[in-house]
This record gives structure tokens, C-alpha cells and sequence, in this order.
């Protein structure tokens, strides 16, 4: 049977959802499990099966890949091709749930509530959770929530954009967490003292989990570096329970003196770097980036750089080396491009890789970055003129240009999402539709296009729009190198010549 719609906690956010019930089984829906376990990295452009098993290398050989939209027709005319199809979702499907599934599994050997029911439960409920039953057991009264308080948060600064070279992170592990621990701030209402306790036990199981990280390879990696960012997860919501409200053991003063003190030994970290020769890139409540300083060559003495700052910090916070980059495409706070020295290229931040964002905007920033790491930010003028000309001439597929959204109650009760309702007409809440702007401003769905109704003009616009997300990047020849368009493309191709590279 089907329950009541429901909201999904992954990390901060939120997602309705409707659960399914069989009696006497607990339903895992591997999509909901993939987006909690890829939360805290934020690793995946795609939460789709295929792509999910690409990424983990967990895809079947051979995989058959065939349109939905032609399933039907394809089932009539190669009944076996789609089974074989059918056959590899299925066995993706296992892969993918022996990867994402046992952290909720082991969570409730802790926490008392069903295995279905915890893998869509936020990690702020489980703690709740945890207390409570434990002053049940002793015979105690529960407290009553507090109201929450505001309070200052963590510490971020950004120090440099660019594009930076020969990069390492260090970070403190588990800051809040170790500050509760170490400090010994807990709830005031915990008379039986059962908050730090159940911390500790949760940190220890992380620290243990994140050693597996470093002596697994391929799979086995991927799940314990998933485990140990899961317990993350949940050992820092600790924290965030202090803070937040509707939970009976909450503290907003409690949470306020974790964050002041966190903010005092990050900055502390950067200082020290600082006067030690290194360049401070980013300092995001945790962790620094930085530049090594010179003399400071080489994996090995990164690390020992590393412990020699972690060497001025209190007993009980430990920082830690956390990685090192060939090159960081260093753009805003929480938004930044990270190449390893292997090839692989990482994007952090919504800002530069949204699964909102139309494909053709997502490869225009890859192709653009991928130029920015090779040190020619110059050719991303070619690479945007280009750009534009194919929009201009409708030579970029509709599927490129379009986006996907999801019709909800509000699509027909918002103002604002107006010409989104009358697109979706007939379409039930909750499905999904994907949309293109045409030429007279309004939406059309991707299955009603027709050759050449797209707005030329809006896209480019877009395009433009995409392309200065990486300003910072790009520094002051970015005017130059990506001016704004006009319904006619760049300004040059009908107003004269535009000397972009000042030749002359």
C-alpha cells in the first residue's frame, strides 16, 4: 500500500516523497539512499541509475542503453533486447544498493526505529531518537524543546581566485564534534549526561570507517568512504541539534559557544600559515586551502607542513592533511574547481555544476574550465563565439537546450510560475516535464518542439550568463573576452569589428 506524502532529509535538504509499505519487508528506494550517500561529497551530476554506475564503476559490460520513449515500439519488434536492458537496470540496481544501502542498515542496530523507515529519517530525528529512548529506559522525564536562539555560525573567507597551482587542503577532523568533546558543551536539560557519550562512540566508529578509506581500492573504497562520510554526517548534526528546534534536548547557547570556538581555531590555522610562508586560498569553517610555501615540495613534506601547524592546536583537535590538487579554479566561498594530479577534474558548489542547469551550459563550463587548467584562459572568447553562433544558427539539439522540472502544487498556485503551469497543463502533480523557452517568450514542452521555435536570444543570454560564473576565474580580460550578446550574437558581427585581444 502507499502511505501519506512525506518529506526526505538528505543532509540540509529536504524532498517529498510518497513511501511504499509491504507488510513484514522495509522498502529501500536506492534513488533516495543514492542522493543521502552522495550528499556530503557531492560527487554525481546525475542521480539516474546508468550514470550513478558509471560514476561508482559499478556498470554492467556491454550495458544496453535504449530510449524510454521507444520502449514500447522496441518491446514488440526485440522483445529479448529489452530484457537484456531490463536484466542490467536490475543488476546496476544491486550493485548500487549493496554501495548505498547498509549505512541506514547498521544505523538501526543504534537507533530505535525500522530500516525503512531510517533511511529516510534526518540525522537530527535519530539523535532525538537516541536520547530520548535512553532517558525512557532510565525512568527520567524527557525536557521540553527550547526555543531556538540566534547565534553566529562558522567562519568562511575567501583569499584568492584565480587559478591557483599546487594546492593542499588540511582540515580539522570532525571540528564541532572534537569542540563538544573536548570542552565537554552539552545540553544544559542532559542531566543523565547521555549526549557526549553516544558523540564519542559515533566519532570513534568514523575515525575507524575513514582508515578502511585509505587501504580500499574501487568498490570497497566507495563504501567505506561513503560510510565514514555518512557517520560524518551525523556525528556533525549533533551540533546542529543543539541549535535547532522541535527537538527536546536542544541548546542554541550551547551551539553558539561551539561555533565561537570553532571560528577562533580555524583562523588561528590560517594565521599560522600565513606567517609561515603559505598562501590561504579558502578557509571554510573546518578547513583551509592553501599554497604550500617555498621549500615545501612534494607529497611528503606537504603532510609533515601540515602536522607542523597542527602542532599549535589544543589537545584533542587534531588537523589533518586532507589532499592535494595540481590546480584549483578558485571562484567564491563553497564554489571551486579541484584537478588531481591523476587528471580527475572535481566541482564543488551549485554555481558551477547545478543538475538545474541546461546541458548546454553544463559542457560550455567544462570545455571552459578545462581551458582555465590548461592556462588559456584567451581561447574561452573563441569557445563562447562559437557558442553563440550555434545557438544563433539552431544548431545546438532542443534536448540541449531544454530543462527538466517538476510540477508541484505550487506550479499552479504561484504567480511566479505561471508560464511553467500553462506548459504542464494535463500533467499530474509530482511527474516531471521537459521544457524549452520559445521564441515569444512562453514554455513549451520538449515532445511539442518545433525546428526553429526556440528564443535564440534567451539561450545566448544564458550562455553569457553561464560563462560569468567563472569571472573571477578569468580576472579582468573577462569583458573582453565574453561581452553580452544582441539578438544578432556578438556585437562585432553587425556593428564593426571588435578587437578582442587588443591586436590592433
Amino acid at each position: 500500500r502507499m502511505g501519506a506524502e512525506r518529506n526526505f532529509a538528505a543532509g540540509g535538504i529536504t524532498r517529498p516523497f510518497t513511501p511504499a509499505f509491504i507488510h513484514g519487508r522495509h522498502i529501500i528506494d536506492t534513488y533516495l539512499a543514492l542522493q543521502r550517500f552522495d550528499w556530503a561529497k557531492g560527487e554525481l551530476t546525475s542521480y539516474g541509475l546508468k550514470a550513478a554506475a558509471r560514476a561508482y564503476g559499478i556498470a554492467v559490460d556491454d550495458r544496453v542503453e535504449l530510449p524510454r520513449d521507444q520502449m514500447g515500439r522496441l518491446y514488440r519488434e526485440e522483445t529479448e533486447l529489452v530484457r537484456t536492458y531490463a536484466r542490467h537496470d536490475i543488476m546496476e540496481t544491486a550493485r548500487l544498493a549493496e554501495l548505498v544501502a547498509p549505512t541506514e542498515f547498521y544505523q538501526t542496530q543504534m537507533v530505535p526505529d525500522s530500516y525503512g523507515s531510517a533511511a529516510v529519517t534526518g540525522a537530527g530525528e535519530k539523535i532525538n531518537s537516541l536520547l530520548v529512548r535512553a532517558y525512557l529506559a532510565a525512568g527520567h522525564a524527557v525536557p521540553l524543546p527550547q526555543p531556538p536562539r540566534s547565534y553566529a555560525g562558522g567562519y568562511t573567507d575567501i583569499r584568492e581566485v584565480g587559478v591557483l597551482r599546487n594546492v593542499v587542503k588540511a582540515d580539522v577532523e570532525s571540528l564541532y564534534p572534537s569542540i563538544m568533546l573536548t570542552d565537554k558543551i552539552a545540553p544544559a536539560s542532559d542531566s543523565l549526561g547521555v549526549f557526549l557519550p553516544a558523540l564519542a562512540e559515533l566519532t570513534q566508529r568514523r575515525l575507524a570507517a575513514k582508515s578502511r578509506v585509505k587501504s580500499a581500492e574501487g568498490t570497497e573504497r566507495h563504501y567505506w568512504d561513503g560510510m565514514q562520510n555518512s557517520f560524518k554526517v551525523l556525528i556533525n548534526s549533533f551540533y546542529g541539534y543543539l541549535g535547532a528546534a522541535g527537538f527536546h534536548f536542544n541548546d542554541s547557547a550551547a551551539a553558539g559557544r561551539v561555533t565561537e570556538r570553532g571560528r577562533a581555531l580555524v583562523q588561528q590555522i590560517a594565521a599560522d600559515m600565513d606567517a609561515r610562508g603559505a598562501k590561504v586560498i579558502e578557509i571554510d569553517t573546518d578547513g583551509v586551502y592553501f599554497v604550500p610555501p617555498e621549500g615545501v615540495e612534494g607529497e611528503e613534506s606537504e603532510q609533515q607542513f601540515v602536522e607542523s601547524i597542527g602542532e599549535g592546536l589544543p589537545s584533542g583537535i587534531r588537523l589533518a592533511f586532507d589532499g592535494r590538487y595540481r590546480a584549483m579554479v578558485s571562484l567564491k566561498t563553497k564554489n571551486y574547481v579541484l584537478q588531481h594530479y591523476s587528471g580527475k577534474v572535481v566541482y564543488k558548489g551549485a554555481s558551477l555544476r547545478s543538475r538545474s542547469d541546461e546541458r548546454f551550459g553544463r559542457e560550455f563550463l567544462e570545455a571552459a574550465i578545462d581551458l582555465l587548467l590548461k592556462g588559456e584562459p584567451e581561447s574561452i572568447a573563441k569557445l563562447y563565439e562559437d557558442g553563440l553562433d550555434v545557438i544563433l544558427n539552431h544548431q545546438v539539439p532542443i534536448e540541449k537546450l531544454s530543462r527538466r522540472e517538476r510540477v508541484t502544487e505550487k506550479t499552479f498556485s504561484s504567480s511566479a510560475r505561471q508560464r511553467l503551469a500553462t506548459a504542464a497543463t494535463g500533467v499530474a502533480v509530482g511527474d516531471f516535464v521537459n521544457v524549452y523557452e520559445r521564441s515569444d517568450g512562453t514554455l513549451g514542452l520538449l515532445e511539442d518542439y518545433t525546428p526553429g521555435s526556440e528564443n535564440t536570444f534567451h539561450y545566448m543570454e544564458k550562455l553569457h550568463r553561464f560563462a560569468s560564473r567563472l569571472k573571477e576565474a578569468v580576472g579582468d580580460q573577462f569583458d573582453r573576452f565574453v561581452p553580452r550578446p544582441t539578438p544578432l550574437g556578438l556585437p562585432h558581427k553587425h556593428q564593426g569589428t571588435l578587437d578582442l585581444f587588443g591586436e590592433g
